[in-house]
C-alpha cells in the first residue's frame, strides 16, 4: 500500500498535471466558512505540490505545510513571503 501513497512523490510534475486544480472560489468559501480571520495561520496536512497552499498564501494566510517528503511547493516556485526551509 505504501507505494500507493508514495507513487507521485517520484514524479511531482506527473501529479501536478494529472491532479485537477481547484476552483479558486473553494478557497474563499473555506475561509468564510472556517471564520478565519485576515493573516490567519493555518496548517496543511499533506500539501504536495501545492495547490491548495499556494491559493491560501496569496489570500493573505500564513500556511504551514506537513508532507511525508520534504519537497513541496518550492518546486513549484515557492511561496512569496515565505520563510524558513
Amino acid at each position: 500500500m505504501t507505494w500507493r501513497r508514495t507513487a507521485f512523490e517520484e514524479v511531482p510534475e506527473l501529479y501536478d498535471r494529472a491532479r485537477p486544480t481547484y476552483p479558486e472560489e473553494i478557497f474563499d468559501d473555506l475561509a468564510t466558512l472556517a471564520e478565519l480571520p485576515e493573516g490567519a495561520r493555518i496548517v496543511e496536512i499533506g500539501c504536495g505540490t501545492g495547490q491548495a497552499t499556494l491559493p491560501l498564501a496569496r489570500r493573505g494566510f500564513r500556511v504551514t505545510c506537513v508532507a511525508t517528503r520534504r519537497a513541496g511547493p518550492r518546486e513549484r516556485g515557492g511561496i512569496p513571503g515565505r520563510r524558513g526551509r
